[in-house]
């Protein structure tokens, strides 16, 4: 029974940190992507638009990719831990179904966007459904959040002491489940270090692509190339 339970959280915790690393890039994708747009039309300058496009086909490999592991993910949280999916459907269900809604904005207005870009003559009008992306894509992050912070303050939305006892499941009050201690501080915790982390690591892969570029630039101008060897 140990090696079970050990396997289920060995399974558990590779698919959640696989997901949430792939979240995180898409989370600052979308970030990026709608900021990248509108300097392009502020400034009206096409580099911003090359460099909206292509991250947007980056955005959407992620999306689809996440999409996937987060299916697994949920396949994995009926399968493995039912008793806790039984509390979660009955005390702390709403950000479940507030987070599928998030989903559904994210997906529209993402194949809106990708798949009819040169469609719009008014391009601000196409840079507005970009937002929608970001806004569903940080949403659902927050929705499940909620549901951590639930786990982690689990006296919120309901009787805890009579559950332990009896295993029955009274007093519940969703609301307080969802605007539990934690809330707050996991939110905001999270939605800034993800997109934080994510920023980072783009801005790093740009940042290594800028100073490959410029020594391959300058070693032709030399008429050698650059070696990191004496």
């Amino acid at each position: 029974m140990t090696s079970v339970i050990t396997f289920d959280r060995f399974l558990m915790g590779y698919t959640l940190g696989a997901h949430i690393l792939i979240v995180t890039l898409s989370i600052a994708l979308a970030v990026f992507v709608s900021t990248f747009e509108f300097l392009s039309l502020r400034k009206k300058d096409r580099d911003y638009d090359i460099l909206a496009r292509k991250l947007a086909r980056a955005l959407v490999i992620f999306f689809a990719v996440g999409t996937a592991s987060g299916t697994v993910l949920a396949v994995e949280l009926f399968t493995l831990w039912p008793p806790f999916m039984v509390l979660i459907g009955k005390v702390d269900i709403l950000p479940f179904y507030y987070e599928i809604f998030a989903f559904f904005l994210e997906t529209i207005s993402l194949v809106l966007y990708v798949y009819y870009w040169d469609a719009f003559t008014n391009r601000y009008k196409h840079w507005a459904l970009s937002l929608f992306v970001a806004i569903g894509t940080v949403m659902s992050a927050v929705f499940i959040t909620m549901v951590n912070a639930f786990m982690n303050t689990p006296p919120a939305g309901f009787n805890i002491s009579e559950y332990l006892a009896t295993g029955k499941i009274t007093g519940v009050n969703p609301l307080a489940a969802v605007a539990n201690p934690s809330s707050f501080i996991e939110v905001s915790h999270v939605t800034t270090a993800t997109f934080a982390s994510g920023a980072f690591v783009l801005l790093g892969y740009f940042a290594y692509r800028y100073m490959k570029n410029n020594d391959a630039s300058a070693g032709r101008s030399t008429g050698r190339a650059w070696s990191l060897r004496p």
